[in-house]
């Protein structure tokens, strides 16, 4: 296995309070720092939503605190399911496109399938502003077969990049956040090593790196889910609709996993919209609910915090947040 070849896992940290008898469903995170809030609270509201389910959930990080560490296992205990976290050694990782915009999280999920196809037959990989709102007992008791991924389209304007980048050439191209993986199919067929072995070829020409390389890879090979278990909903486009009622046309009942994409997100100080109560309902009633919402940091943050307080009427906070936009901005340029 490729993974272990590589002495990518520096240690492994278990805590077991599931029952025995019981199959279980694995899901996967891979997160960096300021991605864990979303990915535990994501993790509580597959729980919630799930208790018909014997859960086992991985992590993937490059590290992680004690505090953490404690209330992961106060929910393991307190759920009967196991949680496992995986510290990742990222020195070993020269082999893979690093970069500010593409961390070593982008690629915990394929590393995380590759340590997981040694001991389980599936598992369900969730980006961590992923948040579930339904029962998932219809993917969890899916046959693969020889698929080796059930997945969900992306956009039709993705659709047609792929297309001309020459990404795809049988399937239609998926996106990444949600992925319901046939371990036996990537170990069976060398996925890991492929993988690897085209990101080598594709340093440069990919937008999106580790989802583009997914796509080449299973290529021909995937079954396709409903997009409910992978509805697209971007926090930043609440400014351009103007209608704090929108959500619930796209939102529906039918939605098991909403995917926050773009910048901001409901885990965010400044995202003060009903779209983001699938969160925070879960955040507020959980453990997690001790660790404060995340302040803007990056000049992305800082820009889009402006344009949401402009639009909240808050105009003196969206000039200052647009001057922290400013400042940040010039010190990396200086750096």
């Amino acid at each position: 296995m490729f993974s272990e070849r590589s002495n990518i896992l520096s240690k492994k940290i278990k805590y077991d309070y599931s029952q025995p008898e019981q199959d279980s469903m694995n899901i996967i995170y891979g997160v960096t720092q300021n991605f864990l809030l979303g990915a535990f609270v994501s993790m509580q509201s597959v729980i919630k939503f799930n208790p018909n389910i014997q859960l086992h959930f991985h992590f993937f990080v490059e590290k992680i605190s004690d505090n953490y560490l404690k209330k992961l296992e106060k929910t393991a205990k307190k759920y009967s399911i196991a949680i496992d976290v995986y510290i990742i050694n990222n020195t070993k990782l020269t082999f893979l496109p690093i970069s500010e915009r593409w961390p070593y999280a982008t690629f915990y999920r394929v590393i995380g399938f590759d340590i997981l196809s040694a001991d389980y037959k599936t598992a369900l990989y969730l980006d961590a502003d992923v948040i579930c709102k339904g029962n998932l007992s219809e993917i969890a008791s899916l046959n693969l077969h020889e698929y080796y991924f059930a997945i969900v389209p992306d956009l039709p304007t993705l659709q047609e990049r792929a297309k001309k980048l020459d990404i795809i050439k049988k399937s239609k191209y998926f996106n990444s956040g949600v992925m319901l993986a046939n371990l036996d199919s990537w170990k069976k067929n060398n996925l890991m090593e492929n993988f690897v072995s085209e990101i080598s070829k594709n340093k440069d020409n990919s937008l999106f790196p580790d989802q583009d390389i997914l796509n080449m890879i299973s290529d021909g090979h995937n079954l396709y889910l409903d997009k409910n278990y992978n509805f697209l909903y971007g926090m930043d486009d609440e400014p351009k609709i103007k209608n704090s009622e929108y959500y619930k046309k796209k939102l529906t009942d039918d939605v098991k996993l909403i995917h926050y994409v773009g910048v901001s997100k409901p885990w965010h100080e400044w995202v003060n919209y009903q779209s983001a109560k699938f969160f925070r309902n879960v955040y507020n009633d959980s453990i997690w609910s001790s660790l404060p919402l995340e302040k803007a940091l990056t000049a992305k943050q800082w820009k889009k915090k402006s344009s949401h307080e402009r639009w909240q009427s808050k105009y003196f906070s969206s000039l200052i947040s647009h001057l922290n936009y400013i400042i940040v901005k010039l010190k990396k340029k200086l750096k």
